[in-house]
């Protein structure tokens, strides 16, 4: 009886620490997905004002009868830099405090490469935007069946290696929906730019993490299943 008493103890005590850690990694999923949709909503923002005091600016101007300087269209592209000359030739921009120029070295940049909008590249970029925050929800809603499933005692079962399956292809989706917009993007700037004192940074691998979380899954999945063909197999043996 005591034996039991300490093995039930043992077992709450494991369910607490796994229910603990659990809600440490929803609580970081959620806080990447608040971040993200922030930094979509300042995004938004950011273009209709700029939209907004560019008609504003159009029409101070034509009321005035001064030169009309129109907001600039054409293809931007976001680029990460690497100096290669910061210290010899730095590039300088106005402290608007003191008045002076002060050095400084450009580690990110956007850069028109076409002056022409290119609508299928936006399209695009949008698309995979979406497809892979769907994923990452889907692979949330798998992670969180998959504890409530070990929760209830059962853990090595074919509906957690299902579940597994499909984080591991959320995932593996979300990775490919992040990489290939700035992949598109560094094949597009590098066939029509070249900046002088800096080299063009590749980020296409900045989420490299993702594709490990996804294999970490795959890998899990295939474990589970090995343990539970065994099983079936002693089973029939006995």
């Amino acid at each position: 009886m005591l034996q039991k008493n300490n093995l039930i103890k043992r077992n709450t005590t494991m369910k607490k620490k796994l229910n603990f850690l659990c809600a440490l990694v929803i609580l970081v999923v959620f806080l990447v997905i608040f971040k993200t949709g922030y930094d979509f909503g300042a995004g938004i923002y950011a273009g209709i004002k700029t939209v907004q005091d560019n008609k504003n600016l159009v029409k101070e101007q034509k009321k005035k009868g001064t030169p009309i300087l129109a907001l600039q269209k054409g293809d931007f592209r976001l680029i990460n830099l690497v100096p290669t000359k910061a210290m010899i030739q730095p590039d300088s921009i106005l402290n608007e405090k003191t008045g002076q120029k002060i050095p400084v070295a450009y580690s990110q940049m956007i850069v028109q490469v076409n002056e022409k909008s290119n609508t299928l590249n936006m399209v695009i970029t949008g698309l995979l935007s979406f497809i892979g925050s769907i994923c990452v929800i889907v692979a949330l809603v798998y992670f969180i069946k998959l504890i409530i499933s070990i929760n209830k005692s059962t853990i090595f079962d074919w509906k957690n290696v299902k579940r597994l399956r499909i984080m591991g292809y959320a995932l593996l989706i979300s990775f490919f929906c992040i990489t290939i917009p700035p992949l598109m993007d560094l094949y597009t700037v590098k066939q029509s730019v070249a900046l002088e004192n800096y080299m063009i940074n590749p980020t296409f691998l900045d989420n490299i993490k993702d594709l490990f979380l996804a294999l970490g899954c795959f890998i899990v999945a295939e474990t589970f299943a090995i343990g539970l063909k065994l099983k079936e197999e002693q089973d029939l043996t006995i």
